[in-house]
């Protein structure tokens, strides 16, 4: 895949951490080849398996702890959702990230996702396509 230039589009789902119980073992780490396709070069999607039971929409965060969790840093985790992302999808010249003349949707957060993935949970503004939101707002 790497290689070829593929990108690997995870769909972890929300309740990861009850199917890691039951799946995790002294040689299987539940995510296990994603941090092996990270060393291979891969690129990796951060997704969720939006739709099946227990896995809402906007559950994007508690997939991303996934990485964490298999070591992964967070400025890379943020990197993947957002740069990487762009990037890999042709359109990084549009998105992605925050740069003077490309689109952006923002969420400002209480806290630093940087220190903590946790702050992503906290929402307290959210900006799309120039219109603000407050949490009430949001709520």
């Amino acid at each position: 895949m790497a290689q070829q230039g593929s990108a690997a589009g995870d769909t972890t789902p929300a309740v990861w951490r009850e199917i890691a119980k039951h799946v995790t073992t002294p040689d299987y780490q539940y995510g296990g080849q994603l941090t092996w396709m990270a060393e291979n070069d891969v690129t990796i999607l951060v997704g969720t398996d939006s739709g099946v039971p227990g896995t809402a929409f906007d559950q994007l965060t508690l997939s991303m702890e996934l990485y964490e969790e298999l070591g992964f840093t967070r400025s890379s985790i943020i990197d993947m959702v957002t740069t990487g992302a762009a990037q890999t999808l042709g359109l990084g010249d549009e998105t992605g990230d925050l740069r003077a003349g490309l689109a952006a949707d923002l969420l400002i957060v209480t806290g630093n996702p940087l220190d903590d993935l946790g702050a992503l949970h906290r929402p307290h503004r959210v900006v799309v396509q120039g219109a603000e939101y407050s949490q009430d707002e949001l709520d």
